[in-house]
C-alpha cells in the first residue's frame, strides 16, 4: 500500500512538471503559424516599414530588427534551417517591394507611432494600443491546423526604442505559433519570451528561452 502511495505521488509530481513545462511556451491549439516555416524550400524573408514612424528611419529599424532576429540563441536556423530569416534590406520599406518580392516576404514588421489608429490585431476585439500581430491568407488544414501566407507585426515606435529585443522576439514568437502567458491569463511565469510584465510576470525576457525554441521547433516539424 505504501509503495502504491509513493508511486501515485511520483506520478502526480511528474504530471505537474509536464504541465508546468508545457505552459512555459504556450503553443496555439489548434496550431497556427506562417506556412513557410514548414517548407525547407522557402525561407523566411522579412521586411521593415517605417513610413508611419517619426522616430525610426527605415535603415535604423531594419538593422535593429535584423540584429534581433539573428541574435545568438534566437529563432533563426531552427529545425535544421527550416526557419531561416533573410532580410529584404534597408533601401526600401515593405510597401516599396515589387509584387514578386512581396509574395516571398512572409514576415513583415511595421513600425508605427500609433498602432491604435491603423490595425485590428488577431485575437482582439478592439483596436490595439500596443504592439501586436495579424496574420493574412488563412488556409485551414483538415485537422484544424491553421496555415497563414504571411504575418505582420505592428510595432509601436516606443516599444522598439524601449525594450525592442523583447517586443520583436515576442511578436515573432506569435507568428511562429506561440501564444501569450502569465498569471493574468491563468498560467505560470515559467521562463518564456511569451511571458511578460504585461501579463503579470516579474520580468520581460529579451531572448526566447530554450523552451520557446523547442516549442517552435516542434511546430515547424509538425510534431
Amino acid at each position: 500500500m505504501r509503495r502504491m502511495f509513493q508511486f501515485l505521488t511520483l506520478f502526480l509530481l511528474l504530471m505537474l512538471l509536464v504541465q508546468s513545462t508545457a505552459s512555459a511556451h504556450h503553443p496555439y491549439s489548434p496550431k497556427r503559424h506562417i506556412v513557410s516555416t514548414h517548407l525547407r524550400s522557402v525561407d523566411e524573408y522579412f521586411c521593415v516599414e517605417t513610413a508611419k514612424s517619426s522616430s525610426w528611419s527605415q535603415k535604423d529599424a531594419y538593422t535593429t530588427i535584423r540584429d534581433i532576429l539573428y541574435a545568438e540563441g534566437g529563432w533563426d536556423e531552427l529545425a535544421n534551417n527550416r526557419v531561416y530569416f533573410f532580410g529584404q534590406g534597408y533601401n526600401s520599406n515593405c510597401s516599396d517591394l515589387t509584387s514578386a518580392e512581396e509574395k516571398e516576404t512572409t514576415f513583415r514588421y511595421y513600425i508605427e507611432d500609433n498602432t491604435n489608429s491603423t490595425v485590428k490585431c488577431d485575437d482582439e476585439t478592439s483596436f490595439s494600443k500596443y504592439s501586436c500581430i495579424r496574420r493574412y491568407g488563412l488556409v485551414k488544414q483538415p485537422d484544424g491546423h491553421e496555415h497563414w501566407n504571411y504575418g505582420v507585426a505592428y510595432i509601436r515606435s516606443v516599444d522598439l526604442t524601449n525594450g525592442g529585443s523583447h517586443t520583436i522576439n515576442h511578436e515573432t514568437g506569435h507568428l511562429l505559433g506561440l501564444i501569450d502567458g502569465g498569471t493574468k491569463l491563468g498560467n505560470s511565469c515559467t521562463k518564456s519570451i511569451m511571458h511578460s510584465r504585461a501579463y503579470g510576470c516579474s520580468t520581460n525576457y529579451a531572448q526566447p528561452t530554450q523552451l520557446d525554441l523547442d516549442s517552435v521547433d516542434a511546430e515547424v516539424r509538425g510534431d
